[in-house]
């Protein structure tokens, strides 16, 4: 990991956007998409719950029948 004193950082000049505004609307705009994406998450959280209990309740029903597909022979 390189070291580094304020006396060689001293050396180095801040960089500051041109316009004050600049950084806080490419901010405003991150928070924007965070936003939606925190949304969106929610909502598929929200409809995935019902779905996979249905999606397992029919795997295991499903996996009875492929058992009794089994013994009489029919492969998929």
């Amino acid at each position: 990991m390189p070291q580094t004193t304020w006396k060689d950082m001293a050396g180095y000049k801040p960089t500051l956007p041109d316009r004050g505004w600049a950084f806080t609307e490419s901010i405003q705009l991150m928070v924007g998409r965070l936003t939606i994406g925190i949304c969106d998450s929610r909502t598929l959280t929200t409809l995935r719950n019902p779905v996979l209990l249905r999606l397992i309740a029919r795997e295991l029903r499903g996996s009875r029948q492929d058992e009794e597909g089994k013994a009489g022979g029919k492969h998929r």
